[in-house]
C-alpha cells in the first residue's frame, strides 16, 4: 500500500473512478495507460496508433475527501472554528492537520468537470486491428474529472503538525474551494499541492483481442 494505492481505492469506491496520481499530473483523455508500482501511468495515446475518438461532456463532480484517521482542526483567535462561515475574514487563522494513520491525505476540489469518450465501440473494433497493442497491458482513459482549483495534502506515515496559515478570507476560500492564494504553511509533509488545477480522477477500460471493452 501506498500513498497513491490508498486515495486510488478511496475514489473508485466514492464513484467508480480511480486516480490520477499525483492529482493535476498530465493526463489527458484517450491516453494509453500501464499499471506500475500499483498506479497507472500514461505511456502514448490512441493518435500513435492512428485511432480518433469522439468526446463529449460528462456529469461533473464535487469532492472533499479525509482519508480515515485524517483531523482537519481550523483556529482563530485561539479559538476553534467548527464551521468556515463562522471565520473573520480579515483576522489571522489557521488550519491544523493531523494524520494518525499511514497513507493520509486530504483533496478539496469544489467542482470536478467531467468528460468521456462517447465512441468506444468504434476505438475498441479499431484498436482490434492495431499492430503493436499490447492487449494484456494497454488501458484507455475513457473517462477523465479535471478541477479548475484543487489541493491536495498527503503524508506516507503518521504525522502531525502540518498547518496551513492566512487571513480568515484565505482559509475559507481553502476550506471551501481548493484555493491557495494567502497561503503559508508550516511543518513537514510529504506532498502538498495547494490551489492548482489539472486532472484529478479518471476511469479506465481494457480493449480486448474482438474490440470490445472491459472495465
Amino acid at each position: 500500500m501506498s500513498l497513491g494505492e490508498n486515495f486510488d481505492k478511496r475514489l473508485k469506491n466514492s464513484f467508480g473512478c480511480g486516480a490520477v496520481f499525483p492529482p493535476g499530473d498530465a493526463v489527458s483523455l484517450g491516453d494509453i495507460m500501464v499499471r506500475r508500482d500499483g498506479l497507472f501511468h500514461p505511456i502514448g495515446k490512441l493518435g500513435d496508433f492512428g485511432v480518433s475518438f469522439t468526446q463529449r461532456p460528462h456529469v461533473g463532480r464535487s469532492l472533499d475527501l479525509k482519508a480515515t484517521g485524517t483531523k482537519e482542526r481550523v483556529f482563530q483567535a485561539g479559538l476553534e472554528i467548527k464551521k468556515p462561515d463562522g471565520l473573520d475574514l480579515e483576522a489571522q487563522a489557521e488550519v491544523k492537520y493531523e494524520f494518525s494513520s499511514d497513507y493520509g491525505y486530504v483533496l478539496k476540489t469544489p467542482q470536478l468537470d467531467g468528460e468521456h469518450i462517447s465512441n468506444m465501440l468504434q476505438v475498441g473494433q479499431t484498436v482490434a486491428g492495431a499492430d503493436g497493442w499490447l492487449f494484456d497491458r494497454y488501458y484507455v482513459v475513457e473517462k477523465l474529472y479535471t478541477a479548475n482549483a484543487f489541493s491536495f495534502i498527503g503524508n506516507q506515515k503518521k504525522t502531525s503538525g502540518f498547518t496551513l496559515n492566512g487571513k480568515g478570507s484565505a482559509i475559507f476560500s481553502f476550506l471551501t474551494a481548493g484555493l491557495g492564494a494567502g497561503l503559508s504553511t508550516s511543518g513537514n509533509i510529504d506532498m502538498k499541492i495547494i490551489g492548482q488545477s489539472g486532472p484529478v480522477s479518471m476511469g479506465l477500460v481494457r480493449i480486448r483481442k474482438d474490440g470490445r471493452t472491459r472495465h
